[in-house]
């Protein structure tokens, strides 16, 4: 259901497929388990700690809402 409001690829908007493509370019897709990272990862982790109240500083991404939540659990 959530395709029908929220598109990843932004309706075909031209920033958003350029910017994709820039990146797709350099590294199509790497894991970030068993303290693996990439540099766009580690910017956009940073930015989010940036922007959220103080003490929360981490970032863990993952690929969907049940896979964040599955991942919580075995975190937890």
């Amino acid at each position: 259901m959530a395709g029908l409001w929220s598109v990843g690829v932004g309706f075909g908007e031209k920033r958003l497929v350029e910017a994709a493509t820039r990146q797709m370019s350099r590294l199509p897709y790497y894991h970030t388990f068993t303290h693996k990272a990439n540099e766009p990862a580690i910017l956009l982790a940073e930015k989010l700690v940036q922007m959220s109240p103080d003490g929360l500083d981490h970032v863990f991404f993952t690929n969907s809402g049940s896979e964040a939540n599955d991942t919580v659990v075995k975190l937890v």
